[in-house]
C-alpha cells in the first residue's frame, strides 16, 4: 500500500493546498518543509510563507491505496481538490 495525502496551513484543515502520494507520509512532509530553500515552486514559496507568518505546514492523509493504481488515485483527489 501507498498514501494519497493532503498538504494544509494548520488552523485551515479543509483547505488542502497540495496532494500528492508517498510511501512515508511523515517524512514526505520533513523533505517538503527542508525543500522549501531550494525549490522555487508555488508549492515551495506557500510552504515558505506559512512558516514565516509562524505557522505550520499539517499532513493528512487523504486515501490509503494499493501501489497498484496509486496514481490514479492520485490524479482524482487533485483534480477534485483543485
Amino acid at each position: 500500500i501507498t498514501y494519497i495525502y493532503g498538504l494544509y496551513e494548520v488552523g485551515k484543515e479543509d483547505e488542502i493546498r497540495y496532494v500528492g502520494k508517498s510511501d512515508n507520509p511523515r517524512g514526505r512532509l520533513r523533505s517538503h518543509i527542508s525543500y522549501r530553500i531550494k525549490e522555487h515552486t508555488h508549492k515551495s514559496c506557500w510552504i515558505k510563507s506559512v512558516i514565516e507568518s509562524g505557522n505550520k505546514i499539517g499532513i493528512k492523509i487523504i486515501e490509503v491505496v494499493s501501489y497498484q493504481n496509486w496514481s490514479e488515485r492520485e490524479i482524482f483527489w487533485i483534480t477534485k481538490l483543485k
